[in-house]
């Protein structure tokens, strides 16, 4: 079985490539799902700027990469120094690029020779820029920069609060790694001298020999007959959470062998997931479970994991596979104080008192839905008379995994609404910044939020937008609504109605009708009675349906029983 894992895999463009566009258009073809932009004019003529590529080209390379799910970042000139005044123009050209092909990183190189502090201060404008496009920004080792470097430098960036802003980590060059005086031939004594506290966000994977920067593919270098260097290092990348991209920085020839590398590369991380899966599933597990149990030592083992797993996982999306891959792996089924401590925990998240901070990845909405269909599978696998009460609990608070939102591009409208021409640039960049990149890159209740909000201000009293651009977020907010499975009953079964057929409608119909009509005792009898039949006839029609309209279903049932309360209160 594929093990799913939260690294990516993609190559970088090149000055010795054909063409500009050669490097990404091999990545689209052969499956990559990452890529690097590193505009690299060299004194000779060779290589390209980004003034090369034009705002016709950008969107392409944007539409590209999103149709391919192809998380892209931009390597800033090799000249840009955030020290030298001449050269940080550059800087801000690559800020440019990364939000025009919405990039979700910036990469630039550390440079110590004026102090690690000076270098700070130099790019605090550039950390402010950043902010602004909600792109993120990893700092890279040199050849002349060692672990003490890196270290000193993320105590400086903390002591300054400069973390809390936007993302900002390290990449680690493996490469660059190998070359420095202090761990020359050893990246793995690199890895290890950096402090726990320095995050790792990016890495530029190639090898050398130690004697030069020769950016030899993986595997063609001293990994071509031992390849152990590669596994502990992919090993200290896991321990650390890494999730971000391996940019393989190179054009080799043939560049079938960056396929190679990704395959080999590939078997590793998937090889080291499975191990760890395995040894989840086979090693005793603390939490007790079963009829012998007792409630309060299993509900506390089980909530101390739950906590300890939280403060792990710092996304929803990493929240939902946690959950996940605990249904799908545990050895035996969860017990009802366990199932209870699920039910509040994913209410709590809900409600926004779990709080959510971005992981570092760059994962869409379908990786939400896709365990949300598992966790809904799982649940389902599990329910019994004696625990169904409690199951039904979970159901509400996961996103849905309707077709729509298990594709390749999810939520596609607010990208477009996010380049209308028909409103003004700075709320274009609002929208931008805010909601699509933030959706299409770490999705979370949160952003729900943020689309209600947006909702209220352009369609005030006061506001002046047109009506074209307001019906589009409308439309929008309700999509955004149905995958945080956030609508109303009545908003829930006229969406069920519009895809109804046969003698189920004229029920839904009718019940509809009868929930604008509960003045009277007489009329709120008639709707308890429509109500007990639509539960009826939806509890029929989910011993016969499974995935995303199982969970429909589910759902409308359960605010049927819910509404059920109110009128019965009444």
């Amino acid at each position: 079985m594929k093990v799913e894992t939260d690294i990516r895999i993609g190559n970088q463009t090149a000055f010795s490539a054909e063409t500009l566009m050669q490097p990404f258009e091999y990545a689209v073809t052969n499956g990559f799902d990452a890529f690097e932009w590193f505009p690299d004019k060299k004194e000779s003529g060779e290589g390209w700027m980004a003034t090369d590529l034009s705002k016709e080209l950008r969107t392409h390379i944007r539409n590209i990469a999103y149709q391919n799910d192809i998380r892209l970042s931009v390597h800033a000139p090799w000249q840009a120094n955030p020290l030298d005044g001449e050269t940080r123009s550059f800087l801000f050209s690559a800020v440019d690029l990364a939000e025009d092909i919405d990039a979700s990183l910036l990469n630039i190189h550390l440079y110590t020779e004026g102090g690690v502090s000076a270098y700070v201060e130099a790019i605090l404008p550039l950390l402010q820029r950043l902010a602004e496009v909600a792109v993120s920004l990893s700092i890279e080792n040199t050849p002349n920069t060692g672990p003490a470097d890196m270290n000193e430098l993320f105590r400086e960036l903390s002591r300054r609060g400069l973390l809390n802003q936007i993302q900002v980590g390290m990449c680690l060059d493996l490469g660059h790694a190998n070359l420095c005086e202090a761990t020359r031939n050893d990246y793995l004594k690199f890895i290890d001298l950096l402090e726990p506290q320095v995050p790792i966000i990016h890495a530029h994977v190639h090898e050398n020999y130690g004697d030069a920067d020769s950016h030899l593919p993986l595997f063609t270098g001293p990994s071509a007959e031992n390849e152990s260097g590669i596994v502990g290092f992919v090993t200290r990348m896991k321990k650390r959470g890494f999730s971000g991209s391996f940019i393989l920085e190179q054009w080799p020839q043939p560049p079938s062998l960056l396929n190679e590398a990704r395959t080999r590369l590939r078997t590793i991380i998937e090889s080291l997931a499975e191990t760890e899966r395995d040894r989840a599933i086979t090693e005793p597990h603390s939490r007790k479970t079963g009829a012998q149990a007792h409630p309060s030592i299993e509900g506390d083992d089980f909530a101390a994991e739950i906590a300890r797993a939280d403060r792990q996982n710092k996304s929803w999306r990493k929240k939902l596979a946690w959950v996940a891959d605990l249904l799908a792996n545990s050895t035996s089924e969860l017990g009802l104080g366990e199932l209870a401590y699920l039910a509040v925990y994913f209410r709590f998240m809900g409600n926004g008192q779990v709080p959510f901070a971005e992981d570092g990845g760059h994962y869409r909405p379908s990786h939400h839905a896709n365990a949300a269909r598992s966790i809904h599978e799982q649940l389902s696998a599990m329910t019994t008379p004696e625990n169904s009460f409690i199951v039904r609990k979970i159901y509400p608070w996961l996103p849905s995994f309707a077709t729509s939102f298990t594709r390749a591009e999810p939520l596609t409208r607010i990208r477009d609404i996010a380049h209308r021409n028909d409103i003004p640039q700075e709320l274009k960049r609002e929208i931008k910044t805010t909601l699509q990149n933030k959706l299409h890159r770490c999705a979370g209740p949160e952003d729900l939020v943020t689309s209600r909000n947006l909702l209220a201000r352009i369609t005030s009293p006061d506001a002046d937008y047109s009506s074209a651009f307001v019906d589009e977020f409308k439309r929008f907010h309700e999509e955004l609504k149905e995958f945080f499975n956030a609508r109303s009953l009545d908003e829930q079964l006229r969406g069920m109605l519009e895809q109804e057929r046969g003698s189920q409608s004229a029920v839904i119909e009718k019940f509809l009708i009868g929930m604008e009509r509960t003045e009277t005792l007489a009329e709120q009898l008639e709707t308890l009675k429509d109500l007990a039949q639509l539960r009826a006839a939806f509890q029929q029609r989910l011993h016969e349906s499974e995935g995303a309209e199982a969970q429909e279903i589910q759902l409308a049932d359960v605010k049927l029983e819910d509404y059920c309360f109110v009128l019965l209160s009444r």
